[in-house]
């Protein structure tokens, strides 16, 4: 099995407009230790978990939500703050204030294969597609 890269994520921290945080160019995960946190449950939480363990800080965890959109609209309302993967933010957030993490952290995006060298024309066709269109979407 091998592993065709399509892209990388980048994950950010998403905040209430008025967050006093939101004047920071760069946000750390140890600024949100005390931050009530609203943790997204898409496949990409254990990225932001480790982060938080790899720190040796504790997540104030006041909700896990599932869909996207609920959760933006809760940090619009101010319950908490969040980390999510870039691609799920719509292309202008309202009443939102979106920041890079410092230190990054990137979720990969790929298709797992048996053999790149085995791929028939078809595959290779739709890695080509899913990779050019993935680009046009991430302008």
């Amino acid at each position: 099995m091998e592993i065709k890269q399509l892209f990388r994520d980048p994950l950010v921290v998403v905040l209430p407009a008025a967050h006093p945080l939101g004047k920071e160019k760069y946000i750390s995960i140890g600024q949100l230790e005390q931050e009530p946190f609203l943790l997204l449950k898409s496949g990409c939480e254990s990225l932001v978990i480790n982060a938080f363990q790899e720190n040796e800080l504790s997540m104030n965890t006041q909700l896990e939500i599932a869909d996207n959109s609920t959760l933006i609209s809760m940090v619009e309302a101010g319950i908490g703050v969040t980390i999510v993967p870039s691609m799920i933010l719509p292309s202008t957030p309202v009443n939102v204030v979106v920041k890079p993490l410092i230190p990054s952290l990137v979720r990969e995006v790929g298709l797992v294969v048996r053999s790149q060298q085995l791929l028939s024309p078809i595959v290779t066709a739709f890695i080509e597609e899913a990779q050019n269109g993935l680009e046009e979407f991430m302008k």
